[in-house]
This record gives C-alpha cells, structure tokens and sequence, in this order.
C-alpha cells in the first residue's frame, strides 16, 4: 500500500518537488530487489535530489537544511551501490554528482556506489564518472580519505583508458599526504603496461625531484613501464653507474625490463 502511494506520486507530474523527494525517501527503504520498475523510480527520485544540490548555496538558511542530512545523503548514495542490477546511468549520474558533496563521507560513501555500478562496457555515465573521480584526484588539505578511496578502486574502473588513468593517479606521488602517495603507488603498479609512453613521460618528469623517497618511487616504477631503448632505460643506465643513492635500485629496475 505503501509503496503503490510513493510510486503514484512519484509517476504523477503535478507532485511537488518535496512530494517527489518524500516518496523517493520510502521507495529507498522498501524497494525490492525484484521490482526493476520501483527501483527505477526510486533513482530518478535520487538524481533529482542530487541535481537541487545548489540550492544550498543560494543562502545561509538553506544551507544549513542541507547540511543536517548528512546521514540521509550517505545512506542514499550507499543504497544506490546496492541497488546494481537497476541502477544504471541513472544512479552512476546522481553518485557521481554526490562526489561533489561537502561532507567527505558521503563523496567516500558515492566512491564506493560507482565502483559497484560501473558497467562491464564503457558508457556516457560511467565515462563522466571517471574524469570526475581523476579530477578529484587534485592535491588538496582535505579530503585526503578521498583520494585514497578512489585511488583504491582506479583499477577496477579503467577499463577503456588504463593509461590516462594511470597517469593521473602518478600526480599524487608528489601528494603532501603520504597515505595518499603509497596508495598511488598501490594503484600505478596495477595499472602500468609495459611500454606505456604517457605514463613513462609522466614519471620521468619526477625522476629529478629533489625528494629522495619520491625518486626512489619513480626508479622502482620505471622498471615496470620501460622498454627495451626507451627513455626511461636510458635513465636507468645513467643512474645505475652514477647515483650512489639509487645506482642498486636503478639496477634492479633494470632487469625487469623483458
């Protein structure tokens, strides 16, 4: 009875706006996993939730309307990951706006959403979804839980674009958190693909950083990335016979290359 009321307002035009987010609310606690149609209905309700996101902006009051449900959003972002088999564009668009979210656990709660959603193939969505997740990748004093959470599932999402991915998760060598740059490092070696030319261009630019551990980190990388002549064995040589700090490294980066 219940959820035949939520779904009929929900499917009538004339509802309000807070008709609409109340019968989305329900249909998130009840929907089953055997009805495609509720929860189809209950993740258009959720993208509309997400897409009035700005209106907290517009003044103080509403902001802070906003702000309390906190424990609201992570729960229907974390509802959308559960609901896999339904979710689609639909619920990959309102998690990855939720990335955007002012609270650091419901952006982490929305990483955790995507990585269950993302499809098999790529599509528009799940294509938006990782430029989004790269982009949150920025060094930054917050958030830093964040990176982390995204670096850790990168793998299981760059599918189509292993390289771009790969080469964005190398910026955060330099991350001013050092859980973000060993979970970087985590992520580059799941990523990398031998003769991977971005990503070697990528790491060289670090290869002179002035931090030894950092250097250290791109000597050890290269061996998985270089090929046979390229740049980065080049480099390699170089140090192996000059560097007194990183010549046993740069050796043993050396044989690995096939």
């Amino acid at each position: 009875m219940q959820r035949s009321a939520s779904r009929s307002l929900l499917e009538d035009p004339m509802t309000s706006r807070e008709l609409r987010l109340a019968a989305g609310g329900i249909l998130q606690a009840i929907a089953a996993p055997d009805d495609l149609d509720t929860a189809r209905l209950a993740l258009v309700a959720l993208h509309e939730r997400y897409s009035c996101r700005c209106a907290c902006k517009e003044k103080s009051s509403e902001g802070v309307k906003v702000k309390n449900k906190k424990k609201v959003r992570c729960e229907t972002v974390q509802l959308l990951g559960q609901l896999d088999d339904f979710g689609g564009d639909t619920g990959m668009t309102a998690c990855t706006v939720a990335l955007d979210d002012a609270e650091e656990e419901v952006a982490r709660a929305a990483v955790q959403a995507l990585s269950t959603l993302f499809p098999p193939e790529p599509s528009q969505a799940s294509e938006e979804a990782l430029r989004v997740l790269l982009a949150k990748l920025a060094p930054d004093v917050r958030f830093g839980q964040l990176r982390c959470d995204i670096l850790l599932v990168l793998p299981r999402l760059a599918v189509s674009d292993r390289s771009r991915t790969a080469s964005a998760a190398a910026a955060c060598l330099l991350d001013p958190d050092l859980s973000v740059s060993n979970a970087a490092v985590q992520a580059i070696r799941k990523l990398c693909q031998r003769g991977d030319a971005t990503l070697e261009e990528e790491l060289l630019r670090y290869a002179t950083h002035e931090d030894l551990e950092i250097r250290r980190t791109v000597v050890e990388l290269l061996g998985l990335v270089a090929s046979r002549g390229s740049p980065s064995e080049a480099l390699l040589k170089s140090l192996q016979h000059e560097d007194e700090e990183l010549g046993s490294v740069a050796a043993s980066a050396l044989r690995r290359i096939p």
